[in-house]
């Protein structure tokens, strides 16, 4: 089983995250949106270039790596890994403004070598491993299904229901039950 990476961090950088693990993991660098072929020899590491769809690559993964140090916009990479029912280790903001829950559905670490051990511990303990993949895809049926955003959105539409008629009639009206 390998992992597969995700990182704005250099190859290099993260390259001990990897080389730590024993027993001896291949590592899957996948990008969806390479500009060109990478090409880094001095870490032995797979680096496959561009792939149309990541899915295979993340089911045959033991770990799916998130070392963002900077970043903006969604982490849809988690919540696919997530849904996928993998075990995730990220930095802080890898995982940014997600349900994420250190130890319960992701591993957190923002230190290089923090880091690198939780990699492998979710490498060599299948436990650990299945429980943060059995958590993560929990959270994301809980949080980010269509039914549990349409859940969460209820009330904010039932509120506006209420205000518009409320203005335009002058009366507040029980909000009608779905």
């Amino acid at each position: 089983m390998g992992g597969v990476i995700s990182t704005s961090w250099s190859r290099k950088r993260i390259g001990w995250s990897c080389s730590a693990s024993r027993p001896r993991r291949t590592a899957r660098w996948c990008r969806t949106a390479w500009t060109s072929q990478p090409s880094d020899r001095t870490l032995a590491r797979k680096l496959t270039g561009y792939v149309p769809d990541v899915r295979p690559y993340v089911r045959d993964a033991a770990c799916y790596v998130v070392p963002l140090r900077v970043g903006g916009g969604t982490r849809l990479k988690i919540l696919d890994a997530w849904a996928m029912g993998k075990a995730v280790v990220s930095t802080a903001v890898g995982c940014e403004g997600l349900a994420a829950e250190d130890g319960r559905n992701i591993l957190i670490r923002d230190d290089p070598e923090a880091f690198a051990q939780a990699v492998r511990a979710v490498l060599q303990h299948g436990a650990l491993r299945r429980r943060l993949g059995i958590e993560g895809r929990r959270t994301v049926e809980r949080h980010y299904s269509w039914d549990g955003i349409g859940e969460s959105m209820l009330p904010l539409y039932r509120s506006l229901y209420e205000t518009t008629d409320e203005r335009l009639h002058g009366r507040p009206v029980a909000a009608r039950s779905t």
